[in-house]
């Protein structure tokens, strides 16, 4: 396992050799070289901490969502005559078929409208996972890795 390391992965990390002497294209290869490095660097960890954080927010928002559906809820009905009644603290599975039959027999009265107490538009946004940001940076990685390998081998031959 090491031969294959360091025969097959090792060049094209580090040079077999390095050049004594420090002419200005051997200086631009090399710096070009550890700033592409440098650059996929950023990209492979920002990659990995784009991923956690997104989960941790797609979590979190789910969360949120579940909670925000789990909550009683007060409901108003509104009656013929004009009148209203509130019925506090609703459970979360009452339909409203279900809360129109019980307003008829509490009040005797036909109902005119029923307000289930939450505006769908006000639930929590589940914010999607976003699983693909790790492997894309780890490839933007490897990419800017590559290219500045090539360009130490082409200006510094190294």
């Amino acid at each position: 396992m090491s031969n294959l390391f360091q025969n097959f992965f090792m060049p094209w990390l580090w040079p077999r050799v390095v050049q004594d002497d420090t002419s200005v294209s051997i200086r631009l290869g090399r710096v070009a070289h550890w700033s592409f490095v440098g650059l996929a660097a950023i990209f492979v960890i920002g990659g990995l901490a784009f991923s956690v954080f997104a989960d941790r927010a797609h979590q979190t928002s789910v969360a949120a969502l579940r909670e925000w559906k789990s909550k009683p809820r007060d409901i108003t009905v509104t009656f013929v005559d004009g009148s209203s009644h509130i019925y506090r603290n609703a459970p979360v599975g009452v339909t409203p078929e279900q809360a129109e039959v019980r307003a008829k027999r509490d009040f005797g009265q036909e109902v005119t409208a029923l307000d289930g107490g939450r505006n769908p538009s006000d639930a929590p946004f589940a914010v999607p996972t976003e699983p693909e940001a790790a492997p894309i940076g780890l490839l933007i990685g490897l990419f800017l890795l590559l290219i500045g390998r090539v360009i130490r081998y082409v200006l510094a031959a190294e």
